[in-house]
């Protein structure tokens, strides 16, 4: 019997005439290429890719498929996000990969940029994005030790985005530091405040004309709190849930003046979609499964989300 047992497992492990076996270094190995960014007109196209362990960047023109640039990270450096401010000019988000696990890596939350050509690099937002002032009147871009994240991309004014900040922990939120949203200069790193959170963790979402009049998040108390302005005025507290009650969080606009997406849980159970206008409350659903939450929500270029 054992005999028996130990021949068709021999059997299983040889391989059979005529079908391919798969080795284990296709299972385990890296994935060749990663992510393809297209330019708002599709004269460019930026892709991720790997080459013996380390992340690289290239650039193609089309529709000729010419190689325009290619960009080497170091090992343990590669790109979380790509956006195109232009057609000449993307803004790329570093991430940061982990020792023991380099298939993972982490956003740095810092912003940096470059042309199409692979020229005019440079590190808009982050630590290192700071130069000095010896020597020049001029006000020049400063180091920050907090986050960005584009919040907006504007088709109209390709020398600008919209950004906001953040604190990397929670020592940063008890300090009373507050996010901010910024118009970025992505060609020199400076920057226009246009907004800032009445909440220490509040995150903003622009509206259909571009305007940061919306910004949401949680308070000190943990309650989940929207708060909505015309422009130019002070932020005005419109909703509030108290934890553990759901909540309503801003998407995206809509493309109805005033209306937003948000995902909602707190008129039901289950997690939904819904167009909402906080000042009015005139609220349309726009999907919600019966039983199961949606777990993300992706977004093509305003107004599309899918």
């Amino acid at each position: 019997m054992h005999r028996h047992i130990r021949l068709l497992l021999l059997s299983l492990l040889l391989p059979l005439p005529g079908i391919a076996t798969a080795e284990i270094e296709d299972f385990i190995r890296y994935a060749t290429y990663d992510r393809i960014y297209l330019s708002p007109k599709g004269s460019h196209m930026a892709v991720t890719h790997r080459q013996d362990r380390v992340e690289m960047l290239s650039v193609f023109r089309l529709p000729s498929f010419e190689l325009v640039s290619s960009t080497r990270y170091a090992s343990d450096l590669g790109i979380s996000q790509i956006y195109w401010a232009s057609e000449e000019r993307m803004l790329i988000q570093p991430a940061r990969r982990h020792p023991t696990r380099d298939d993972f890596k982490t956003p740095t939350g810092e912003l940096a940029a470059m042309d199409v050509d692979g020229s005019n690099r440079d590190m808009l937002w982050g630590w290192k994005s700071g130069r000095g002032q010896l020597g020049t009147l001029v006000r020049k871009k400063e180091g920050s030790v907090t986050w960005a994240r584009v919040i907006d991309l504007l088709p109209e004014d390709p020398k600008h985005v919209l950004i906001q900040n953040g604190s990397y922990d929670l020592s940063g939120m008890r300090a009373g530091i507050r996010n901010e949203a910024f118009l970025l200069d992505v060609r020199n790193g400076e920057t226009r405040r246009v907004a800032r959170s009445p909440i220490k963790n509040g995150y903003f979402v622009p509206d259909i004309e571009h305007q940061v009049n919306v910004v949401a998040g949680q308070n000190e108390a943990g309650d989940f709190e929207v708060y909505v302005r015309e422009s130019g005025k002070p932020f005005e507290l419109k909703h509030t849930t108290e934890l553990n009650d759901g909540n309503i969080r801003p998407l995206m606009p809509s493309t109805r003046p005033g209306y937003y997406l948000f995902a909602d849980s707190v008129t039901q159970p289950v997690e939904g979609l819904v167009e909402w206008n906080p000042v009015t409350d005139d609220r349309r659903e726009v999907f919600r499964h019966p039983q199961v939450d949606v777990a993300r929500f992706y977004a093509a270029p305003y107004p599309r989300l899918w």
